[in-house]
């Protein structure tokens, strides 16, 4: 290779942890003192039952402030036959501070009436729930939801039904897009993750319902949330905390924020993405994966959210900067603007025959910022029967391996040695022309920080990730077969990400056909996550495995250029 190992190991060891040109940006290193409304009553809870307009009854529990004449609402409706873990002690303490908290199973979940399936009329029992808590006696009529997932999931869609009394949500760590972003991600068939629901009290009917569906069709449409419904729901003026993380199986927060920003949301819009998976940043307690979030804690941010927009205290929380994310490498938090930064500079690295000299994949290309002329094509081979590629997220994490063993089957681009560290904040995008054998495949591309590990070898280390089903990305709606051996042009916008690629390391980009190793053995640690189940953690969630044999052929000439194309913060070129 072109730089000794010992070279680059000494090199990283003395580089900045932050990118080049970002030390001055709106760093935050210390927790603040969260002025929030006190824990300060007693609370009462009593069984409800509520009659749907269709009439199914839906029930739950109201949990009241005691002492407290008029109160605002905030419903909490639930998709799963258990709590999430940290929904109790979520309540207690919202309640406690003054909040009239509803917290209902949705149909389908007893002791709840109705047949459980795929949100079914989560909007419409939603818009129910919240005009039967705002009439309810000692409420204020200022209604409020929160939750994190399969509840967030149903924020947006109560929201999407507009009722009047809907005034502030929390989805946190949701997909509004749920068919693209998390059944058929890319459009790639469902994964381990999605069958996993089949063992969800409340969620049983899940899978065999979206399998009928393979293509965005009416069923979708009702069960989604598109721009067009984020901007209506920023029109009617609903204030909106969007909180996510870096790893997590779904692009919802990252999306809707651009999309709520198009309806001109103003002040009532944040973004808080952290350095975790599938989280449950909203609670008091949280079992996450990694620091918590500053300057406050994540309940402390739900309460002033709420504290301002229900009770309307002037606590300041939309004198924030819009958007706080998690840098990887500091490992800091950082204020920001907006979303994606506006600062950003696009770097684009073109796919080159030329050899990196350290053995990346098949064909060991490189990536530079010079254009190609004369490259000749490479090619993978994928089957449903292996070898495969492990490159899918967990709830807990992304894949914390060494993907070069896994490398070996498909493609991959790598830079020279960085010389100063550089930060790429935003949606890498990899556009590329290809050739197939099938009228149809998957694609998977990551982009991997590969560096020197602590026994002196090269190490592959994922970034990020995306995923592509060939035919679905020229129609989501009716796919049709492509053409064996005509040249496609392709573009895969991977999951967003904030990192910091040390000065001494190398940027690679890897291409593969597949995100899941079915005979992946079962991890020998389990994490240790409260009410969860450990096996159904560590599953994939990202999407399965295309039935279709087919070989792929990356064209990488003048008249054919791919390349990924990098948001770079700070610096302005990668060479």
């Amino acid at each position: 290779m072109d730089y000794p190992l010992d070279l680059l190991r000494e090199i990283a060891n003395v580089s900045s942890t932050f990118g080049r040109g970002t030390r001055n940006r709106l760093w935050v290193t210390e927790p603040r003192e969260a002025r929030i409304s006190p824990p300060e009553h007693a609370v009462a809870s009593s069984a409800v039952s509520v009659p749907m307009r269709d009439g199914v009854t839906l029930r739950g529990t109201l949990h009241q402030p005691i002492g407290v004449e008029s109160a605002p609402g905030v419903l909490i409706a639930n998709g799963y036959a258990l709590d999430e873990p940290y929904l109790a002690p979520t309540i207690d303490q919202l309640a406690r501070r003054g909040y009239l908290v509803l917290k209902a199973n949705l149909r389908g979940v007893p002791p709840s009436d109705g047949e459980p399936g795929l949100y079914e009329h989560y909007g419409e029992d939603a818009h129910d729930l919240i005009e039967w808590l705002a009439g309810h006696r000692g409420c204020t009529g200022r209604i409020g939801m929160m939750g994190a997932s399969l509840l967030g999931l149903a924020q947006y869609l109560a929201a999407k039904e507009a009722p009047p009394s809907l005034k502030a949500i929390l989805p946190d760590d949701a997909g509004g897009d749920s068919y693209w972003h998390l059944w058929y991600p890319g459009g790639m068939r469902p994964g381990p993750g999605r069958a996993a629901r089949q063992s969800f009290g409340g969620a049983q009917n899940e899978y065999s319902l979206a399998a009928a569906h393979p293509d965005y069709d009416a069923f979708w449409r009702a069960r989604t949330i598109q721009p067009e419904d984020l901007e209506a729901i920023a029109r009617r003026r609903i204030a909106v905390l969007l909180t996510t993380g870096w790893d997590s199986y779904m692009l919802g927060a990252a999306k809707a924020y651009e999309w709520l920003k198009a309806g001109r949301q103003g002040d009532r819009l944040r973004l808080i993405i952290g350095p975790w998976a599938h989280g449950a940043f909203l609670s008091p307690d949280p079992p996450l994966q990694g620091p918590g979030v500053l300057p406050y804690t994540g309940f402390e941010f739900a309460v002033l959210w709420l504290d301002r927009y229900l009770k309307g205290i002037r606590n300041h929380v939309d004198d924030l900067f819009p958007v706080l994310l998690y840098v990887q490498g500091p490992d800091r938090w950082r204020a920001e603007e907006d979303w994606p930064l506006p600062i950003e500079e696009r770097s684009v690295l073109y796919l080159r025959q030329t050899p990196s000299d350290t053995g990346g994949g098949l064909n060991d290309g490189s990536l530079t910022v010079h254009p190609p002329a004369s490259d000749q094509p490479v090619r993978y081979r994928y089957s449903p029967e292996g070898p495969y590629n492990r490159a899918a997220v967990t709830s807990v994490s992304r894949p914390r391996i060494d993907k070069i063993p896994y490398e070996a089957h498909g493609l991959a681009w790598t830079t020279d040695m960085l010389q100063s560290s550089i930060e790429v904040t935003g949606y890498p995008r990899f556009s590329f022309w290809a050739t197939l054998s099938a009228p149809d495949t998957d694609f998977v591309v990551e982009i991997t920080d590969v560096s020197v590990d602590e026994a002196g070898r090269l190490q592959s280390l994922q970034v990020t990730r995306g995923y592509l089903n060939a035919m679905r990305y020229f129609s989501r709606s009716n796919p049709q077969p492509l053409v064996p051996g005509q040249p496609y042009r392709f573009e895969i916008e991977l999951h967003p990400t904030s990192y910091v690629f040390r000065a001494g390391h190398l940027i690679r980009v890897t291409l593969q056909g597949s995100a899941l190793d079915p005979q992946e053995p079962p991890p020998q640690e389990k994490p240790e996550l409260p009410g969860a189940n450990p096996e159904a953690a560590m599953r994939s969630h990202g999407p399965g495995l295309n039935p279709l044999a087919c070989e792929v052929t990356v064209l990488q000439d003048a008249e054919h250029p791919s390349f990924i194309d990098l948001p770079l913060i700070g610096a302005t070129l990668i060479d």
